[in-house]
């Protein structure tokens, strides 16, 4: 996979593997985040205002069902594991402070948030959708980074909006929209 940007420049990616066989089961994790972050950063609005920023942090937690269930429940409200958590470090107001009003960008490293994500129910999803591991693995990580940069899927139009750049994105990298594999239009 090429990147239009080098992300050891613009990003520092702290990974922690917390919990599962990620090594084995995908041993290039972390050109499949380097990927999915070339592709928000370069490729989205938001994202092309962040590279101007002298360096960015992200950190990424790789776990499993029960850790995900446990932040679900403590953040959402909800009893169940799930596949991605996302923690932006920046409200809606203080993205519109840098997207819309311009502000002056921080010359110092600027923490975007944390991304939580289950390897259980990672590998679940792809199998039940015939999807390559991988592909759904960059799937989820550009959702969640999409959700750092202020996008979200509460309101139908928030969702559509979303999704087709999920989409987008994902066909820069010749993955195939994962939405109709769900539903097994491809």
């Amino acid at each position: 996979m090429t990147y239009k940007i080098n992300i050891e420049e613009h990003i520092d990616t702290s990974v922690m593997l917390e919990a599962g066989d990620w090594s084995s089961i995908l041993p290039d994790y972390q050109e499949y985040i380097d990927a999915a972050l070339a592709q928000v950063i370069t490729e989205t609005p938001e994202g092309k205002i962040f590279k101007d920023f002298s360096h960015l942090e992200l950190s990424i937690v790789l776990a499993d069902d029960e850790k995900l269930q446990e932040l679900n429940g403590e953040y959402r409200k909800k009893d169940k594991a799930t596949n991605i958590l996302s923690f932006p470090l920046l409200d809606k107001e203080e993205l519109e402070l840098y997207f819309i009003q311009g502000a002056d960008i921080p010359k110092m490293p600027f923490m975007l948030g944390d991304i939580i994500i289950s390897l259980e129910t990672l590998r679940l999803e792809a199998l039940q959708s015939e999807k390559k591991i991988e592909n759904h693995f960059i799937h989820l990580m550009i959702h969640g980074v999409l959700h750092l940069l202020g996008y979200d899927h509460i309101q139908d139009e928030e969702a559509e909006f979303m999704e087709s750049c999920e989409v987008r994105l994902l066909n820069n990298l010749n993955i195939k929209d994962p939405y109709k594999l769900a539903l097994g239009e491809e």
